[in-house]
């Protein structure tokens, strides 16, 4: 089984090379995104398996999405590894065309099981994603406008703020705090904020990923982009 380790730390790619070094079924080789887009590892790439983090992942297949009427870009199945178990990370991935999503965290048995499911194609969830996946479905979703609202939250907005950042009425913003504590199970807005980073709603990594549909665009144009803390894909 042939695994392309792609963008990974160097660390990473260390540990994930000496897993599976004493196992005979498993060969490994390093690469970067630019590589593979570049079609340096053939089209499709003669690998099995992409093992990469999530960022990494979710441009590869966005970049397959655009070339999927020309057929220029054929990918391995893709396996991330990535220190983020947030539901909205999860299902983002999952949505996007990802087979395999693991914590860092996950063992050798649980990587090798993981690697083997996705080449055979296989979904695969480490027992920690899938706990947090399924933990999920029994949550009422946000709403768009109710995550932009949690976003402004998270900076330490009060909800006059809100409202004026956001093009809301007043009584809007207090309405959508008051369904974000309802379904976050919360009291109080610091608690909103704690839950939403539990469940992994909201991240302080300072990346900047895009969350889509059309309320939630329409109103990223009336906010300053704070890169401390965003809301998970």
């Amino acid at each position: 089984m042939r695994l392309l380790i792609c963008d990974m730390s160097p660390l990473i790619s260390l540990g994930i090379e000496a897993a599976v070094a004493t196992n005979p079924n498993f060969e490994t080789q390093r690469s970067t995104a630019e590589r593979i887009l570049r079609g340096e590892h053939g089209t499709p790439p003669a690998f099995d398996v992409i093992v990469t983090e999530r960022e990494t992942a979710m441009r590869l297949v966005t970049q397959r999405a655009r070339h999927a009427q020309r057929g220029a870009l054929s990918l391995p199945r893709i396996f991330v590894i990535h220190q983020s178990t947030g539901e909205q990370d999860i299902r983002g991935a999952l949505e996007a065309g990802i087979q395999g999503y693991a914590s860092q965290a996950l063992t050798l048995e649980e990587f090798q099981d993981g690697a083997r499911m996705v080449a055979l194609g296989m979904r695969y969830l480490c027992p920690r994603s899938a706990q947090r996946l399924a933990d999920s479905m029994t949550r009422e979703p946000l709403t768009s406008r109710e995550t932009i609202v949690l976003r402004e939250l998270a900076h330490g907005q009060c909800n006059k703020a809100i409202a004026q950042e956001l093009g809301m009425a007043l009584g809007t913003v207090k309405a959508h705090v008051k369904a974000l504590m309802s379904k976050l199970d919360a009291k109080t807005r610091t608690q909103v904020v704690t839950a939403a980073i539990t469940r992994g709603l909201v991240k302080l990594d300072g990346s900047d990923d895009i969350l889509g549909g059309g309320d939630v665009r329409s109103l990223e144009a009336h906010r300053t982009r704070r890169p401390k803390l965003h809301l998970a894909a």
